[in-house]
């Protein structure tokens, strides 16, 4: 039985300035190389072969300073298995790291032809292939490898399992009959950015760990690294989180309750729950009539109330029900109908709620014109 610790998409060097200020930027790609840091030592703790599924590396334009620091990295676990193969971010070309650096004799680069090592005392065959290019490409099938007829039998490859809704992006699609027929006891993938569970097609496992630190409002998903066991014909592994922050995007409806800005603030502190985390609230609903929530007032309030915040307002008018007795409209005849309606209910009753609900509704289909 063999231990491994499986990740991907780790994107060392991202410039992540789209969103944040540079040193904030600076701060966070500091804090990616805390996590792969931890990491290490968690395959350390766990005596796990390593498995790197591509995009270690945001791009072949690496840093010295990311360059010095992986080399003494991976020196001071010298006595742990790595395993590495290049994704569409990060090809094995040109002056990639992984063509002209020796990250030391532990380290295990898959170049783009298919190759595989054998970890005797495991009884583990790893195999696995480098993306080329930084386009789009389709790399070995996972049948023609050359599996180990004893051994267990792991795949590390970037690409894209062609499952049900999930379109074809070009980045090396991979079907799950491909997987299921390809005699592997784990596929280790990279490439999609949230954890995909452990899944299985046939006698073959596979999982996408996803991104060990979030970098933006589109890797809100679980994610993390996976760890646990392989052996010839049985896998059990689960996924761990190790991120330091994350990203969360979440929605503040505003109501007729509110009517002023400091409600809102109020209503903010609530989902800014986590100063460490970095936030995207979308407020929407329709607040009271009149009122329009300041965002850039707010904006300078919540600051300091998490790591990042940014708001983005899709809220509505809110609704004006007041109109006058001699308006003959639709829209008038409606409101008074249902505002007498309203005071023949006790307020609070579930028929009042639905009443408010029926008003609501039909006020906003007769001026959306529906």
């Amino acid at each position: 039985m063999a231990k491994i610790l499986h990740m991907a998409d780790m994107h060392l060097d991202s410039p992540m300035t789209s969103v944040l200020s540079p040193d904030a930027a600076s701060l966070r790609r500091a804090e990616q190389r805390e996590t792969f840091s931890r990491i290490l030592e968690l395959a350390a703790e766990e005596s796990a072969v390593l498995l790197i599924s591509g995009d270690l590396f945001d791009s072949g334009r690496v840093s010295r300073e990311t360059v010095n620091f992986l080399k003494r990295r991976f020196s001071e676990i010298g006595n742990i298995p790595v395993f590495i193969s290049a994704g569409n971010h990060d090809p094995y070309a040109g002056a990639s790291p992984y063509k002209t650096v020796d990250f030391g004799s532990n380290v295990h680069i898959f170049g783009t032809e298919p190759g595989y090592f054998d970890l005797h005392d495991l009884k583990l065959r790893v195999s696995g292939v480098s993306f080329p290019s930084e386009g789009t490409a389709r790399l070995t099938r996972p049948g023609e490898f050359e599996k180990h007829s004893e051994y267990a039998n792991i795949l590390v490859i970037h690409g894209d399992v062609q499952t049900s809704g999930r379109r074809d992006t070009g980045y090396n699609p991979i079907s799950a009959a491909e997987l299921q027929e390809s005699g592997f006891d784990y596929a280790a993938l990279g490439h999609v950015h949230s954890f995909s569970g452990i899944e299985h097609s046939g006698a073959v496992s596979w999982a996408y760990p996803g991104i060990p630190e979030p970098r933006g409002f589109d890797e809100t998903g679980d994610a993390g690294v996976i760890i646990g066991s392989v052996e010839r014909g049985s896998v059990s592994l689960k996924k761990i989180s190790v991120a330091k922050r994350s990203c969360r995007v979440a929605e503040l409806e505003l109501t007729d309750s509110v009517a002023d800005n400091e409600a809102v603030i109020e209503r903010l502190a609530e989902k800014l729950d986590d100063p460490k985390d970095l936030y995207r609230i979308i407020l929407c609903g329709r607040p009271r009539a009149g009122f329009s929530p300041d965002i850039d007032l707010l904006q300078r309030r919540i600051e300091g109330m998490a790591f990042y915040t940014e708001l983005i307002d899709k809220t509505l008018p809110g609704y004006d029900f007041e109109v006058d007795d001699n308006d003959g409209s639709l829209r008038a005849v409606y409101i008074r109908m249902m505002k007498k309606r309203l005071a023949e209910l006790s307020a609070g009753s579930r028929e009042y709620r639905i009443a408010q609900e029926a008003l609501r509704l039909g006020v906003d289909a007769m001026e959306s014109g529906e």
